[in-house]
């Protein structure tokens, strides 16, 4: 079984139990597909106006394991941030990236996921990009670091920075590398 689905959507609603967000300009592309008890789905485009994304990736399930691969780019972080907490702040890791990550420009950002199952694939996160003019919570510092910018990598619950740049007050750090436990 193939299928391609192709539209566009001026505004959705997002709705969870009593949480309700939307999302405008919605245009995708993808492919659906089953073989032989594997599913997977292509999505070749996916741009929102608001708030401003563009993503392409993958998601493939079989009996033995699952995969998730998005890459977004020309993310705003900030109104991503105020969407997925209105519409899922509770889930716990959810609440987690967001209560560190505040603010800033992503021009890519790449998301993989995998596991024994669709269930499982949030147990095994990887999240790589650059950040500019960002703004994160250092829990360990007790203090939100501003004007970030650089490369970074989160992966089994440690987010490490390089090239690395941040101010804190009237601080300014430059050419660094951060580690910081989530």
């Amino acid at each position: 079984i193939k299928t391609t689905i192709d539209g566009t959507l001026p505004s959705l609603g997002l709705v969870r139990g009593d949480r309700k967000t939307a999302i405008e300009g919605l245009t995708f592309k993808g492919v659906v597909s089953r073989d032989e008890g594997i599913i997977s789905a292509v999505v070749e485009r996916f741009d929102l106006a608001s708030p401003r994304l563009t993503a392409t990736g993958e998601l493939t399930v079989d009996p033995a394991s699952s995969r998730l691969k998005l890459v977004g780019r020309d993310l705003d972080v900030s109104q991503v941030r105020e969407g997925a907490l209105k519409i899922a702040g509770e889930i716990e890791v959810v609440e987690d990236i967001f209560r560190h990550l505040k603010g800033g420009q992503m021009s890519e950002i790449s998301f993989q996921a995998s596991g024994g199952s669709f269930a499982d694939l949030w147990k095994n996160i990887d999240v790589a990009g650059s950040l500019r003019g960002g703004n994160i919570f250092a829990s360990l510092l007790g203090t939100d670091l501003d004007d970030i910018n650089g490369q970074f990598v989160v992966s089994r619950g440690i987010l490490e920075a390089k090239q690395f740049s941040a101010r804190s007050g009237k601080i300014q750090g430059s050419d660094g590398t951060l580690r910081l436990g989530l």
